[in-house]
């Protein structure tokens, strides 16, 4: 898998402040929509049409709201990382807050790509240490590199 063309550098979100899961998800989703130099609201709809089903996150602190948009060519990851002190309950099978938020958008076609990215988030989270290397980076930049370099590393 390409992360390089699914991750844009301009796709990550640090430190953002929000009320609530409401809110994190439609600021998330209007970055997204300004990276992808789409409107909102198509973004945000897509997203609150998955997370009206049943929560997306998988435990651990990790978040992966998504959903599907004709209007893209291909599959897109947006990382984002609340503020420390944010407390965003997602529902999460174990109670944890979230602290990283991985939003994909994907086409309307087959999910096989969507599929083998949740799979590489979730073992990229389920260790300790990437958890805490990622969550000391102190700018996009750095996370950017670190994301991609263990992401290379457990791929």
């Amino acid at each position: 898998m390409d992360l390089e063309a699914i991750l844009d550098p301009k796709s990550i979100f640090l430190d953002f402040a929000a009320d609530g899961k409401d809110q994190a998800l439609e600021e998330i989703c209007s970055l997204a929509a300004g990276v992808l130099g789409l409107p909102a609201a198509p973004v945000y709809s897509a997203i609150r049409s998955r997370e009206s089903l049943g929560s997306t996150a998988l435990g651990g602190g990790l978040v992966v709201p998504h959903g599907k948009l004709a209007m893209i060519a291909g599959t897109h990851l947006f990382l984002a990382r609340p503020a420390a002190g944010t407390r965003l309950d997602f529902g999460s099978p174990d109670g944890l807050p979230a602290r990283l938020i991985a939003l994909i958008l994907s086409p309307s076609s087959p999910a096989s790509e969507y599929l083998r990215l949740l799979a590489l988030l979730g073992r990229l989270w389920n260790a300790p240490r990437n958890v805490s290397l990622l969550m000391d980076c102190p700018d996009q930049a750095s996370f950017y590199q670190t994301f991609l370099f263990l992401s290379g590393s457990i791929d």
